[in-house]
């Protein structure tokens, strides 16, 4: 886990009322009443479950952001759950009852996860026949019933794994086909889960994962190959009609099959996949036809099927080519020693290993492909879309030759250039991160790498009235969380003092809290792993989680602390001169000025040669944020200078100086900067 939270300090008294309502979360503190309620439906009746069942489902939603706190009570949770499922699907409970039973397992699933939920759903045999005949009686387009389908087909895709062929327990009881004959009980299911793929909520990703988990059992290849030949003859005739009139149902189909299709992948034996490759047709002969899809949720769970059909294609294996860091130790870091830790040849030499003989495989052309649309996919205008492809990148390059894979990163590299805009930038860092991780980055592209990164943390474009590249910077701060765990000390050494300098002005000055708080996540997780950040574990207990959540503190406290060592000093004033006094933000504007002054006492000389002249110059800029914050911080930072270093008078300041800052409001006076637009604020200033 990050360092951030294990060097916490105690919340200020101001957030002592928010640490006690999250406090009162850390324990699931109605859990008696809740095994109570649930108990209570099989015997309440339809208007006392239906009642129970709301105020459940009204507790679990409580937990929602700390959901493993329900984790000790879970199986108490479910078991009684499902036990009044199987009474009404054998015919001896009250069916009134079913839909407020499933209500509660819905909530129970959309709080904690159906992943860790069906961890305690039971998966005996005799519950199938029941449940599929229980799931028939739902009608798909029966719009109040959505959670009993849901609740069902979770159930079942846990049921139709049991480890024997499920014709010795079908019984035929499901109707005939067309010409007589009984449908086979796999086919139902295949039905009945089908059927709910075009269901706009929930019950559709339940469907989708029956499906998946369905057709991936040994032995039903057949018809594998029919729904993955059925799933890409829909996306493609459905891509045909976007825009169309009846395109409001498909669409939800569209989502449906991507997701059940994703999940086969996922789920599925790569030798039982590989001869179903050759049906999935449109969608590997034309990816690039994805990107163009209107639906930000298609594009992401398109991008995550492509990427897992990318993997069937190539062998599974680690790339002998990769770096590896080696061994670790916390003990080495912290004695200075980091550089000495012993491990392969790629770590100590920071070279690859020698490639391995399979490193010479061809890639299927379709990869390519493939591989092409995920690095356009880094651009995509949606963060999620960015976040799958950057995976996507990750994992199947983690299989190419080292040439190949060398490509990859360097189209990766090429989105973090300055003609790129916000989303190239964001999409470029995430995919760095996760090729860094994963010993896919070698240490002999970190010279081409970091300065661009730096870049990256301070990201920061105007747009009118405000700004983009919060997430840009947000993403640069993982891409050095990913740095740090990756390659060790003796490779980072040489790039420690920009990256240490371009983290601490985050920490201490970023305008937004999630930037700042991963920023100081990012540092001390270098701090911790590297062990060569000057003064970093003094600079991890004050810059920590929770200090840097206060815009003022991290300004007024963070700030002054760190410039109290000389590596850092100047470069937080540098950026306060030429960054934060120009900001777009006013407050910010104001809250730097007051920053500045709190630090230019420790290096008076620079500010008096420096920061000064060059603040006194921007006071008759054309741009009314320059010369506003300029104008501001000259007189903060006059004042504080004045106050500490030459006993509150000006008389001691160079006589160039004085002469300098003497000028400043006849220039702006006959400048004529008081009136028209910002002049109050000029006004302001000046005083």
């Amino acid at each position: 886990g990050s360092l951030a939270r294990a060097v916490a300090m105690v919340p200020e008294p101001e957030e002592a009322d928010e640490a006690v309502v999250e406090e009162t979360r850390l324990l699931f503190t109605e859990a008696d009443e809740v095994e109570r309620l649930i108990l209570s439906l099989g015997a309440a009746g339809a208007a006392g479950a239906a009642e129970a069942a709301e105020e459940v489902s009204k507790i679990l939603d409580r937990y929602q952001e700390q959901p493993s706190v329900l984790d000790p009570k879970l199986e108490a949770l479910v078991m009684p759950l499902l036990a009044v499922v199987r009474a009404i699907a054998t015919g001896e409970g009250d069916a009134a009852v079913l839909r407020p039973a499933c209500l509660v397992m819905y909530s129970v699933c959309k709080v904690r996860g159906y992943k860790t939920i069906v961890k305690f759903v039971p998966h005996e045999a005799r519950d199938l026949e029941p449940l599929v005949a229980l799931l028939a009686s739902v009608p798909p387009d029966d719009h109040e019933a959505w959670q009993v389908a849901y609740s069902l087909m979770i159930w079942l895709s846990m049921v139709v794994m049991v480890p024997f062929d499920l014709s010795i327990i079908d019984s035929s009881i499901h109707g005939a086909g067309g010409d007589g004959a009984p449908i086979p009980l796999v086919k139902r299911i295949e039905q009945l889960a089908c059927a709910h793929l075009s269901s706009p909520g929930p019950a559709r990703d339940a469907a989708a994962v029956l499906l998946a988990r369905l057709l991936t059992r040994p032995g039903l290849q057949p018809m594998l190959r029919g729904y993955i030949t059925w799933g890409a003859q829909a996306l493609d005739e459905a891509r045909g009609m976007a825009g169309g009139a009846s395109f409001g149902s498909v669409s939800f189909t569209m989502v449906g099959v991507y997701s059940s299709l994703a999940a086969i992948f996922k789920l599925g034996h790569r030798e039982e996949l590989m001869p179903q490759l050759a049906h999935l047709g449109p969608l590997i002969a034309a990816p690039s036809a994805l990107l163009g899809d209107a639906s930000v949720t298609r594009r992401k769970l398109g991008i995550k099927l492509l990427q897992r059909v990318a993997l069937v294609f190539l062998p599974p294996r680690l790339a002998g080519w990769r770096y590896t860091r080696g061994a670790r130790s916390l003990l080495h870091n912290m004695d200075g020693s980091a550089g000495e830790l012993v491990g392969s040849d790629a770590a100590s030499t920071g070279r690859p290993a020698p490639a391995a003989e399979d490193d010479e495989t061809l890639v299927p052309e379709a990869v390519e492909g493939i591989l092409q649309q995920l690095l356009s996919g880094l651009r995509d205008a949606d963060t999620v879309v960015r976040w799958s492809a950057a995976k996507g990148v990750g994992r199947i390059t983690g299989r190419l030759p080292v040439e190949l894979a060398d490509d990859v990163v360097e189209t990766a590299i090429e989105l973090l250039a300055p003609d790129e805009d916000a989303s190239a930038w964001h999409g470029g860092c995430l995919a760095l991160a996760e090729l860094a991780r994963r010993g896919l980055l070698l240490p002999a592209r970190l010279p081409q790498v970091l300065p661009r990164v730096v870049a990256a943390l301070h990201y920061d474009v105007p747009r009118g009235t405000t700004s983009v590249g919060t997430h840009v910077r947000d993403a640069a701060c993982y891409v050095c969380w990913a740095f740090a765990r990756a390659f060790d000390a003796s490779v980072m050494a040489p790039h420690v003092a920009p990256l240490a300098q371009s983290l601490l002005v985050q920490v201490a000055f970023d305008r937004e809290v999630n930037v700042r708080r991963a920023a100081s996540a990012a540092f001390q997780e270098n701090v911790g792993r590297q062990g060569n950040f000057p003064h970093g574990i003094d600079i991890v207990t004050v810059a920590d989680y929770f200090s840097v959540g206060s815009r003022n503190n991290s300004y007024l406290g963070v700030a002054t602390y760190l410039a109290g060592f000389e590596q850092y000093r100047t470069f937080l004033l540098e950026h306060l001169l030429h960054v934060k006094s120009r900001h777009w933000d006013e407050s910010i504007r104001l809250l730097a000025a007051r920053a500045a002054a709190k630090i230019a006492p420790l290096a008076p000389a620079w500010v008096c040669d420096v920061m000064l002249p060059e603040l006194c110059k921007r006071t008759l800029s054309v741009d009314l944020k320059e010369r506003h914050g300029s104008v501001h911080m000259a007189a903060e930072v006059l004042l504080s200078l004045c106050n500490a270093c030459h006993g509150g008078s000006g008389a001691a300041l160079p006589a160039e100086l004085r002469k300098i800052i003497g000028a400043v409001a006849p220039a702006i006076e006959k400048a004529r900067l008081y009136r028209g637009r910002g002049g109050g604020g000029m006004r302001g200033a000046v005083c």
